[in-house]
This record gives structure tokens, C-alpha cells and sequence, in this order.
């Protein structure tokens, strides 16, 4: 909503009960505190909600408006969004918010709300790595606005036809070098039982089976292999190198991974609010410059694609797989292997291989547990 400094909400029709309220501060389960308001009335509360301010911040506005729900008998508490780069400073008029709303990011809100509007599924319990998986806007207590999304439909392209990889840019320099990341599938500190590890094994025993040798990496495993003249490599990212989409501390193996490899294959949770690892155009080094990326994850489709094509500017750039529903981490090997081994066999045979033969097999290896879909391919140029 829009009101100039002195606007106040006003008082609700029916509200008859009296209603105090208090200064808080809160502590986000990462230890960042920031500045809360709670109203409650003096009877019993009927119901209570979350308030969400604008951009302002935890202004006086909201705290009346916290006061007035109060006043009709219902539990309120207003947050504030900018203890992180702010601190506990009062939110009055001279406040200049707008730096500290752009360095605001969705991951650190959903710490912040936390369980007031995620609800606990089986072992996941409400944070920002897992979010999206227990996020419960209806849950009582939590005032999520919901947005209506307007769809326009600018071009509609005429189905079928065989699209094929940029085979000629992919191999412009003899060499194909493809990244596979696998991210952490557990909760917690990252352990040597994490089922990433056992993924890691079954690939590397699949890579080996096709002739690739182990060598030494600067970073995480490397194989590399020499067939149909082309050097063909394929670095792995265990947890520890990086262990998701929300792993700032090893960001610079992430930033090196995107811009060193030709092709990114990327097996882990998503996570919601995590799209800016994507769109910075700084970890593509040259934008330009052909790249695939396969998002084995769940919802990827959903969650970054538009975020990618951002940071690599065109479709001209980039082919993206991803899947519109939830993967399977037992999948996730096969669908690697055969996805890499296809890639690279189209290459070595002069662009044999479609994507339209790559999604049918990933399609069956999911065996209705995923769907995979390619953005960007339907105007590519390569043509055998």
C-alpha cells in the first residue's frame, strides 16, 4: 500500500476492545535480531496474524495497524526486514530504506518469518534451504498477500521438427568440459553419509565404464577421456564443494564451475528464493559464449529459467533443460549419464543427436516420476 508519513490506518468498524502493544526484538534462527511489534487485546485473542510491511520498514504505520487488529480482538505482530543491514535503528521518516531493500534477498525473509508461515513435513523443518517444501501461506497466523500473475502469449511456434545442441560452437576448440554438481540431500552439517556421496560413486563407476580417467583436479574430481578427436572432460562437485543453492561460503567454486565448463549439469534441492546464483552475468565470464545447462532438480523450470536466461542475455546463448515437477534423487545418476553420454556422442558423430532423442530417453528413465523440457532450443542454427 501508498501513504504519505502522517497517514494512520484508521479505526475498524465493530472495534470496541481495548489493545496494548510492545516493542520486541526477535532472533532469526542464523542469531540476526531485528525489531518487532506486537499488539494483543485485553481479552482472549480469536486469531492472529503476521504483518508484512512495505518498503518502509517497521514504521509507525504498522505498528498501528498492529494496534488496530488487536483492537478487534485478533493477535498481531509487525517485522522488520532490515536488522540484517540496518540493525535495531528506529524506522521514522528519515529512514532512507532503499539501499537496504536492495541488498534484501526472499532467502533471508523466509529465515526471518520462519515457522509462522512454513509448516514442519515429516523431518524438514520450516528454513531457508527447504523453504519451499513447507511454505504454508493459509497457515493461521501467517498474512501472506497473495498476486494475481498475468500470462501474455507473444509467439506461438509450430510443433515438431528435429532442433539439435550448437554441436559446431560446443566444439569449437576440440574440447567439450562438462561440470556435474552434486548437492547436499541431507539437513545439517554435511557427513560422509550423505546419499550425495553414494550418488557420486554410482557416477563415477558409470563414467569410468565409458572410458574416462581419473586425474587431478583443482577443485573436487576430474575424468577426462580422448575420443573422435576431442578432449572430453568431466569435473564433479561433491557437497563439500558446494553443497546447494544456498551455499554463499563456497560461491566461488560455484562462479568458477559456471565459468569454466561448456556444459552444467546440476543435481540438488532447488530453492526458492535462490535465483540470483543464476542471473549474475559475472559467473558466465563471457555471456555469449554457448553454454547447456541440464537443472536436475525439482521444479527448475519453475524457479530458473528466467533467472538464467537473464544472466546469459539471449536464448542464443544458452540451451536449459529442466523439469516442471519434483526429481527423484534415485534418477538423478541415470538421467546424468545418459544426458552427457548423448550430448557427447552427437558431438563426436558431427551433431547426430537431437533433443528431441535426449528428452525422450530422460523422459523414460523417469518413468513418469519427472518431466524434462528444453528452453531455448526450438531457434538454433546448428544444422548437420
Amino acid at each position: 500500500m501508498c501513504y504519505d508519513d502522517n497517514a494512520r490506518p484508521p479505526v475498524p468498524e465493530g472495534a470496541t476492545g481495548a489493545a496494548y502493544g510492545k516493542d520486541l526484538v526477535l532472533e532469526a534462527a542464523d542469531g540476526n535480531r531485528f525489531t518487532a511489534y506486537l499488539a494483543r487485546p485485553s481479552a482472549p485473542a480469536s486469531a492472529q496474524v503476521l504483518i508484512l510491511p512495505d518498503i518502509r520498514g517497521l514504521h509507525q504505520f504498522y505498528k498501528d495497524l498492529a494496534l488496530r487488529f488487536a483492537e478487534i480482538g485478533v493477535a498481531a505482530i509487525a517485522m522488520d526486514y532490515f536488522g540484517r543491514t540496518a540493525g535495531l535503528t528506529a524506522r521514522d521518516d528519515s529512514f532512507e530504506f532503499m539501499p537496504h531493500v536492495q541488498q534484501t534477498k526472499p532467502t533471508t525473509l523466509f529465515a526471518d518469518v520462519g515457522a509462522k508461515c512454513g509448516e514442519e513435513e515429516g523431518d524438514i523443518h520450516p528454513d531457508q534451504d527447504v523453504y519451499w517444501y513447507v511454505w504454508a501461506p493459509s497457515k493461521r497466523g501467517c498474512n501472506a498477500d497473495k498476486t494475481t500473475a498475468k500470462v501474455t502469449i507473444t509467439k506461438v511456434l509450430p510443433a515438431g521438427g528435429n532442433v539439435r545442441p550448437e554441436y559446431d560452437r560446443l566444439v569449437a576448440d576440440r574440447k567439450i568440459d562438462a561440470l556435474v554438481i552434486f548437492g547436499q540431500v541431507g539437513h545439517g552439517a554435511i557427513t560422509d553419509s550423505d546419499y550425495a556421496f553414494t550418488l557420486i560413486r554410482s557416477f563415477e563407476a558409470s563414467i569410468k565404464r565409458a572410458g574416462f580417467q581419473k586425474k587431478t583436479a583443482e577443485v573436487g574430481l576430474r575424468y577426462t577421456r580422448v575420443k573422435a578427436n576431442l578432449t572430453e572432460t568431466i569435473d564433479i562437485y561433491s557437497p563439500r564443494e558446494f553443497a546447494g543453492l544456498g551455499d554463499y561460503a563456497h560461491f566461488d567454486n560455484f562462479d568458477r564451475g559456471l565459468n569454466s565448463h561448456e556444459i552444467v549439469v546440476y543435481n540438488g534441492h532447488s530453492m526458492l528464493g535462490a535465483s540470483d546464483f543464476w542471473a549474475r552475468e559475472s559467473i558466465y565470464m563471457d555471456p555469449t559464449r554457448y553454454q547447456i545447462f541440464i537443472y536436475n532438480g525439482c521444479l527448475g523450470y519453475q524457479y530458473y529459467v528466467n533467472p538464467i536466461l537473464e544472466g546469459k542475455q539471449s536464448w542464443d546463448n544458452v540451451d536449459l533443460v529442466s523439469n516442471i515437477t519434483e526429481t527423484p534423487f534415485a534418477i538423478m545418476v541415470q538421467e546424468t549419464s545418459n544426458a552427457i553420454s548423448m550430448l557427447m556422442a552427437g558431438a563426436e558423430r558431427g551433431g547426430t543427436t537431437t533433443w528431441n532423442q535426449i528428452l525422450t530417453r530422460m523422459n523414460e528413465l523417469a518413468g513418469g516420476d519427472a518431466f524434462y523440457g528444453a528452453s531455448g532450443v526450438r531457434t538454433n542454427r546448428f544444422m548437420r
